[in-house]
């Protein structure tokens, strides 16, 4: 058995595990990331100047200063800081630099 669930990686509590709700919030925080994905910019390398909580941005192969190490994740602010995650097959996002939607599959968007 797995701590988390197979396609989203949402942290499951644990039986008898202490602060349920630190498992719980960050399990809120990934659904609000992945739910009706939302992206600000595709394949964007520096980070913008004044963000707000919920800015999501697709990362591209060379991301600078706070997304540096983290090439073609998902930027997610909350709470004034970057969450990253790593895209799975079938999730489907609004780019709305471009207007258009993209989905992920074998390791590429399209």
């Amino acid at each position: 058995m797995t701590d988390t669930t197979p396609r989203l990686a949402l942290p499951e509590i644990q039986a008898s595990q202490a602060q349920k709700h630190v498992t719980h919030n960050e399990a809120l925080v990934q659904l609000d990331a992945f739910f009706d994905l939302y992206l600000k910019g595709q394949f964007i390398n520096t980070p913008p100047g004044s963000p707000s909580d919920g800015d999501t941005y697709l990362l591209g192969g060379t991301p600078t200063g706070a997304w540096s190490g983290y090439a073609y994740k998902i930027a997610y602010l909350v709470d004034g800081s970057w969450r990253f995650y790593t895209p799975f097959n079938g999730l489907r996002a609004y780019v709305s630099t471009s207007g258009q939607f993209i989905i992920y599959e074998s390791g590429s968007w399209n």
